[in-house]
Parts: C-alpha cells; structure tokens; sequence
C-alpha cells in the first residue's frame, strides 16, 4: 500500500461526494490515505469537503468506516440517525459510528462557504476491494436525482 498522495478522476468523485438536486454541491479532496503502522489492518484516509453557500450533500452512510468530521471553516449543519441537527461551527468536531445514517450535512449559511475535514477509519481489506467509494454511500433513493445535480454542476 502507497503512503503517497492520491488523486481522483471524475468517475471516482461521483462515488463519493453527490449533491442533493435542489441546492449547490459540495466538492471534496483527498487529503492523505494511510495504513496504521501499528495495525495494517486499518487504513485512516482524509478528505476535504468544501460546501459553497448553501450547499447540501444527500444524505449518506459510510458503511464500516468511523467518521470525525472536523469543521475548519464556516458552519455546517449536521443530523446523524434519530438525532436533533446541530450546527457546528469552525473547530466543532463530531464523531460517526460505522452504519450511522448521516441524514443531514448542509452548510448552515446562504452567503458564506464552509470546509469540513473528514478523517474515517476503515479496514483496509475493504478499502482496497471496494474502493474510494465504499467511504460515502447514498441512500437509493437519493440516488438519481444527485446524479442529475452533479452533471448539471460539471456544466
């Protein structure tokens, strides 16, 4: 396994990060993809969401990955399972347990952008098999119409 930066194609972004249809998309960057040292069986990779003003991503598990999302700048707007949203401002952080139902990540402002960090830890057996895309996983319902947002956004 590489330690080296990785880069992404366009077949490989639609897998992982797609808007909702009605609002802007998000878009994301690799940030680094590593194996523990000390546990080769685990693989921590990192990603970096920007959300332009007003920007929704469709709602979204990230199978048996654990998730901290960290916010860096601006405010996002963040609902996992049952829970009640919050909002979480510059240098707020939470944490996502593997299967969480991530059914709100919006940017909480109209006029302003906001970057989140994202840090899953994942095993590395799956993460090899199943790819980059294994990280985010769209509910299918949701599906369609985000496909229809991010060509549309592409343009």
């Amino acid at each position: 396994m590489s330690t080296k930066a990785i880069t992404w194609d366009k077949s490989i972004r639609k897998n992982i990060l797609i808007p909702t249809t009605s609002r802007p998309a998000g878009t994301i960057s690799p940030t680094f993809r590593y194996p523990l040292a000390d546990n080769p069986t685990l693989t921590v990779v990192g990603l970096l969401v920007t959300f332009p003003p007003n920007a929704s991503v469709a709602p979204h598990r990230h199978g048996t990955a654990s998730v901290i999302g960290y916010v860096m700048e601006g405010s996002i707007l963040s609902g996992m399972n049952n829970g009640e949203p919050a909002v979480y401002k510059a240098g707020g952080s939470w944490y996502e347990a593997p299967g969480c139902f991530h059914r709100i990540s919006d940017n909480a402002s109209r006029t302003e952008k906001a970057v989140l960090h994202a840090t899953f830890v994942i095993k590395t057996e799956i993460l090899e098999k199943e790819g980059m895309g294994v990280l985010v996983q769209y509910e299918p319902e949701y599906l369609e119409g985000a496909m229809e947002q991010m060509q549309r956004d592409a343009k």
